[in-house]
C-alpha cells in the first residue's frame, strides 16, 4: 500500500503538468487521421476509425504505463535526472534522422555507449560540464528499462498491432500493384522512474510498431514480429540485471541490443516483402482487400484475402462483374467464398438501399491498375528541409511565385 500510494502521488506532476503527454497524445491522433485520409484519398471512403484507433491506444498506454512502472519499481531500477533529459534528448535527435529511430531500444543503448565514451576521453581531455554527469551512467538500470518497454511493445503489438489496419496499393519487388496493409501503432507511456535521490520523476514516452503486411493478413504479421519483440526485451532485461556488477559487459550487450534489434526490424520487413504477395488478383474470383464497418460485407463475416467466387450463381472477376451480380438481385446477395485455404463456403444477407457501397468490399487491384502509394520512412529533418528549401527561395528571389512547392505525396509513414 505503501508503494501504491507514492506511485500515486509522484503521478500528480504529470497530470498537473502534462503537456508532453497531451501533445504525444495529439500526435497519434494526427497520424490516425493522416491514415484515414490516405484511405479516402484511395478508395473515397473511410475505412479504419481514427477517433477509435486513437482512445484504443491512449486506454492501452495509460495501462502499459502503469504496469511497467510498478515493473520498474521492483525491479529496482534507479537513473537520475540528467540521464532522463540525456534520453530524451538523443530519441529527439534520432526521431529528425528517422521516426523508426527515436525510441528507448535505440535511445538507452545509446547513451550506455557514449557514456562509456565519455568516461574513458575525461581522463585524458577536458570536457563540458553538462557532459561529465554522463560518465557515470547507470547502465543496468537503463538496459533493464529498455528491456521492460521492449516486452510492453511486444505484448501491445500482439493484442492491438492489427487492429484497424491502412489498405492500400503498392507496388511488389516484381513491379506487379497489389494491396497491402499498413499496421502502424503509436501508444502514449506514463511512465514514471526512480532516481538515485529517492525521488520518482515523471519520464512519458511514445513507443510504437510499424510494419507493411504484403505476404500475409493483418493478424498474422503481428503475431509473427510480436514474438520477436517478446524475446528481445526479456533477453535485453536480463542482461541488464545479470551484468549489473560488469561494466564492459553492459556496453558491449547494450551495442549488441542496437544491432539486434535493427537485424529484428529488417528481418520482419524482409521476410514480409519477399513472401508472394497475399493480396493479388487470383487466377478464379475477387479477392478481398478490406470491408467497410457496417457494410453487408461485415455482416457476412468476410476477411481480407478471401476470394468471392460468385453471387447470385454468377461467376465475378472483377469489380464490374460484382455490381452486375448485384443489380440483378438487388434485395439479397447470396455469394460463395473461398478462404485462404482453398475451402469454400457460402453466405447471404438482404441488401438495403442505405447499405454503403452496396457490398461494402475493397478488392485487391487487377493488372490495369497503375496507381500505387510509396511507403518509406519517415526522416523528420529531411521534412524540415524540404519545407524549408521553397521558403529560402521566396527570400532569395522575393518573389513567392518563384517558389515551387515541393510534393511530398500521401505516402503514409511507417516510423517505430
Amino acid at each position: 500500500m505503501t508503494v501504491w500510494r507514492q506511485l500515486a502521488l509522484e503521478y500528480r506532476p504529470l497530470w498537473a503538468a502534462p503537456a508532453v503527454y497531451v501533445a504525444a497524445s495529439l500526435l497519434v491522433l494526427l497520424q490516425y487521421r493522416r491514415a484515414s485520409g490516405l484511405e479516402k484519398a484511395s478508395f473515397g471512403v473511410h475505412i479504419t476509425a481514427p477517433v477509435r484507433a486513437w482512445l484504443v491506444s491512449m486506454g492501452a498506454g495509460i495501462v502499459t504505463g502503469l504496469v511497467a512502472t510498478v515493473a520498474l519499481y521492483a525491479l529496482h531500477v534507479r537513473v537520475t535526472g540528467s540521464e532522463v533529459v540525456a534520453l530524451w534528448i538523443i530519441m529527439a535527435a534520432l526521431w529528425l534522422i528517422d521516426v523508426r529511430f527515436s525510441c528507448i531500444a535505440y535511445g538507452a543503448p545509446l547513451l550506455i555507449v557514449g557514456g562509456q565514451v565519455v568516461r574513458v576521453v575525461a581522463h585524458r581531455v577536458l570536457m563540458p560540464g553538462f557532459l561529465t554527469p554522463l560518465g557515470s551512467v547507470h547502465a543496468s538500470s537503463l538496459l533493464i528499462l529498455c528491456g521492460v518497454l521492449q516486452l510492453s511493445e511486444g505484448i501491445l503489438t500482439y493484442l492491438l498491432g492489427a487492429g484497424d489496419p491502412v489498405p492500400l496499393f503498392v507496388q511488389s519487388r516484381r513491379g506487379q500493384v497489389v494491396g497491402a496493409f499498413v499496421l502502424q501503432k503509436f501508444w502514449p507511456i506514463p511512465l514514471l522512474v526512480s532516481t538515485v535521490s529517492g525521488m520518482i520523476v515523471p519520464f512519458p514516452l511514445l513507443i510504437g510498431f510499424s510494419k507493411l503486411a504484403m505476404g500475409s493478413v493483418p493478424e498474422r504479421s503481428a503475431h509473427t514480429v510480436s514474438p520477436l519483440l517478446l524475446i528481445h526485451g526479456l533477453v535485453v532485461a536480463a542482461a541488464g540485471f545479470l551484468l549489473r556488477n560488469h561494466p564492459i559487459g553492459l556496453v558491449v550487450a547494450a551495442a549488441l541490443t542496437v544491432l539486434s534489434h535493427e537485424s529484428l526490424y529488417v528481418y520482419a520487413q524482409h521476410k514480409e516483402t519477399a513472401a508472394m504477395p497475399l493480396f493479388a488478383r487470383p487466377q478464379r474470383g475477387v479477392r478481398i482487400l478490406a470491408t467497410l464497418s457496417g457494410s453487408p460485407a461485415e455482416k457476412m463475416a468476410l476477411k481480407p484475402g478471401e476470394t468471392i467466387v460468385r453471387i447470385g450463381g454468377m461467376t465475378v472477376n472483377s469489380s464490374y462483374d460484382i455490381h452486375f451480380a448485384i443489380d440483378q438481385n438487388p434485395a439479397y446477395a447470396k455469394l460463395e467464398v473461398m478462404d485462404s485455404r482453398g475451402e469454400a463456403r457460402f453466405e447471404g444477407t438482404p441488401l438495403y438501399t442505405d447499405d454503403p457501397h452496396q457490398l461494402g468490399v475493397v478488392v485487391v487491384p487487377d493488372e490495369h491498375a497503375r496507381e500505387y502509394a510509396q511507403v518509406f520512412q519517415l526522416s523528420v529533418g529531411r521534412w524540415l528541409w524540404h519545407w524549408w528549401l521553397p521558403r529560402s527561395r521566396v527570400v532569395a528571389s522575393g518573389n513567392p511565385a518563384h517558389a515551387a512547392p515541393v510534393d511530398m505525396g500521401e505516402s503514409p509513414a511507417t516510423g517505430h
